[in-house]
């Protein structure tokens, strides 16, 4: 399934995303899922949305949840994606003109084996732009491991060079 749903995302901006960058009014909104550590299924699945150009936080939401789906590496997405579904279900009726307009999702999304991670199956199930904002690097025993390994060597040593003025979107030029 997630090789072939991966042949259908789309990995550019949609115009009106753009709009809304240029115009400073983007609400950017961040899931997680943090779970018991007495006993694994019960979980408390939140959403934090922040307004970038103030960086103030416009609201956060959480619900429990009880999840019976075992953790699978690389098939988190169909452990986690109902939550996050359920939050911004409930956003799109409770908080009509503050819906996000991207999703930072915990979890992979592209850099995935198969290219298609929880944030890749959350956009895709919500019609809405995601990124994948996984906290440790996916290990797998595929070659294309080495790869993800070189090219994030690669740019962390360009990390120190990056410039934070907002018109440049990559590493200075020395």
């Amino acid at each position: 399934e997630q090789n072939i749903q991966c042949q259908s995302l789309i990995l550019e901006d949609p115009l009106w995303l753009r709009g809304q960058i240029a115009s400073q009014r983007l609400l950017v909104g961040g899931l997680d899922i943090s779970f018991s550590k007495i006993d694994s299924k019960r979980a408390v699945a939140a959403l934090a949305v922040v307004e970038m150009k103030s960086l103030k936080l416009v609201y956060t939401i959480s619900q429990p949840v009880q999840l019976t789906t075992p953790y699978i590496p690389t098939f988190l997405a169909y452990r986690e994606v109902d939550p996050f579904e359920r939050l911004y279900a409930y956003v799109t009726q409770h908080y009509v003109n503050r819906v996000p307009h991207i999703l930072l999702v915990d979890g992979n999304g592209t850099l995935h084996p198969r290219g298609f991670g929880c944030a890749c199956l959350l956009g895709c199930r919500l019609n809405c732009s995601t990124i994948g904002v996984a906290k440790k690097l996916l290990v797998t025993e595929s070659d294309e491991v080495n790869s993800h390994f070189s090219v994030l060597q690669i740019k962390q040593s360009l990390a120190n060079k990056v410039s934070l003025d907002p018109k440049t979107l990559g590493p200075r030029k020395a």
